[in-house]
């Protein structure tokens, strides 16, 4: 008897998981050098934590889907200067890992690449506590996509679903198969 509860507990279980796991493709550049156009991703339903990448829909534009990174939670302080997310009042650590006359991809914390144009963001977003139902979002092309620099904070309920696996052409940067988030904080100066 109790073989046959956990056969079909495994199979519950399993029948959840294959139902809720879903490929979708991207048809932009917002979130490029991680997702980029031509991409596919897997999308989980789960909570989103700092470092995940989220489906959502566009705040300015309720019918299109788009991606964005979860930069800062509820309780987190955020702020933005130039090109560098102030998180907490410190700046997130960021390495430049190519550069040329237009373009530099940066290493922001331990493993999200992003992407800026060489001159330098002159954007400036005053520091402000997160309160419990709200998120702070920022597109990895930072140049391209709009995020919550220009939308403002989003309702933490809107992020239902993590994108968990990239699947596209190899690059410089990572390859065919791989993850696109991380649920840990983002490391910051000094810290380990």
């Amino acid at each position: 008897m109790k073989t046959k509860l956990l056969v079909v507990a495994i199979v519950v279980a399993l029948l959840a998981v294959v139902t809720a796991v879903t490929l979708r493709r991207t048809n932009d550049d917002e979130m490029c050098p991680s997702i980029c156009r031509g991409d596919w991703y897997v999308q989980l339903p789960l909570s989103a934590a700092e470092g995940d990448v989220v489906r959502i829909r566009d705040p300015m534009d309720r019918a299109r889907i788009t991606l964005r990174r979860v930069l800062a939670v509820p309780g987190t302080r955020i702020g933005w200067q130039g090109n560098t997310p102030l998180v907490n009042g410190r700046d997130v650590r960021q390495r430049v890992m190519e550069e040329d006359a237009e373009k530099v991809i940066l290493l922001e914390g331990d493993d999200v690449l992003l992407s800026t144009y060489a001159r330098q963001d002159t954007t400036r977003v005053t520091p402000k506590m997160l309160r419990k139902t709200e998120t702070w979002l920022a597109a990895d092309a930072r140049d391209v996509g709009l995020d919550s620099r220009h939308w403002g904070t989003m309702p933490a309920e809107d992020l239902g679903w993590v994108a968990v696996l990239r699947i596209g052409p190899s690059n410089a940067w990572q390859h065919s198969l791989g993850r696109v988030g991380r649920s840990k904080k983002l490391p910051l100066p000094g810290t380990p």
